[in-house]
C-alpha cells in the first residue's frame, strides 16, 4: 500500500458542463493480464487505436459509469483544466474529478491525493495529466513514481507531450501508460500523434478514447 498524507479532503469541484466523480464503493477489480503498467506505451504505438485497444481489453469486467481523475490548473484564472476536463467530459460520457495543482502544492501532491482517493473507494478508469515539465527536479522524480503507483493499481495515465517542439519531451510523461503529441509539426515527441492540435488535447482525446473503449462504447 502506497503511504500518502492522511488529509485527503476529496477532489475540488470542476466548474462547466460537465459532472463530478462520485465517491464509489471499494471494488476489486483487476486488469488483464496483458496491462503491464511498466511497458504499456508498446501498445499505443498506434495512436489512437492504442489507447482504444488498450480499453477494449478492460471491456466487460467493468460496471458502473466511467469517471476520469484530472490532474491540472483549476484555479489561477487560464481556464485550462477546465478545458480539458470538458474534452474528456464530451468525448467519453465519463464523471471527471478534478484535482487542482495550485491548491494541493504541485503536480506530485496532486498525484498523492488521486492516489489516496483511490485508496478509499473512488473508482478511476484514468488519469489525466496535461501539464509539462522540461527540466528534471525533484518533482519530476515524484511525478514519475505516482504515476508507477498509479499504473500498478490498474489505473492508467495518459500524459501531454509538451508543446515545446520536438527536441523537448515532457520529463514528467516517463513511465506513463500514453504520451499524447499533438499533429502539429513543432510539437513534442510523443508516442501518440496525430491525435489533436495541442499536446494538451491529444492527451484529453486519447484519455476519452480510452475509457470510451473500456465501456465498449
Amino acid at each position: 500500500m502506497y503511504a500518502v498524507s492522511s488529509n485527503f479532503q476529496g477532489a475540488q469541484p470542476v466548474q462547466g458542463n460537465f459532472t463530478t466523480a462520485v465517491a464509489q464503493a471499494p471494488r476489486q477489480i483487476q486488469g488483464p493480464a496483458s496491462f503491464d503498467p511498466c511497458h504499456a506505451q508498446q501498445v499505443s504505438a498506434g495512436g489512437l487505436q492504442g489507447a482504444q485497444q488498450l480499453g477494449q481489453q478492460f471491456n466487460g469486467i467493468v460496471n458502473g459509469q466511467p469517471s476520469v481523475a484530472v490532474v491540472d490548473d483549476f484555479s489561477s484564472g487560464s481556464g485550462h483544466g477546465q478545458r480539458i476536463a470538458g474534452t474528456i467530459q464530451q468525448g467519453s460520457g465519463a464523471g471527471v474529478a478534478g484535482f487542482d495543482i495550485n491548491n494541493n502544492g504541485g503536480v506530485s501532491r496532486a498525484l498523492d491525493q488521486v492516489i489516496a482517493a483511490a485508496q478509499n473507494g473512488q473508482h478511476f478508469d484514468a488519469v489525466n495529466l496535461s501539464q509539462q515539465n522540461f527540466q528534471a527536479s525533484q518533482e519530476t522524480a515524484a511525478v514519475q513514481q505516482r504515476i508507477q503507483v498509479l499504473q500498478s493499481m490498474g489505473i492508467p495515465v495518459v500524459v501531454a507531450a509538451g508543446n515545446a517542439g520536438p527536441n523537448n519531451t515532457n520529463q514528467y510523461a516517463q513511465g506513463a501508460a500514453f504520451v499524447a503529441a499533438a499533429n502539429t509539426a513543432d510539437s513534442g515527441r510523443g508516442n501518440v500523434v496525430g491525435a489533436g492540435p495541442t499536446t494538451s488535447d491529444a492527451a484529453a482525446n486519447v484519455t476519452a478514447a480510452l475509457v470510451r473503449s473500456k465501456f465498449g462504447r
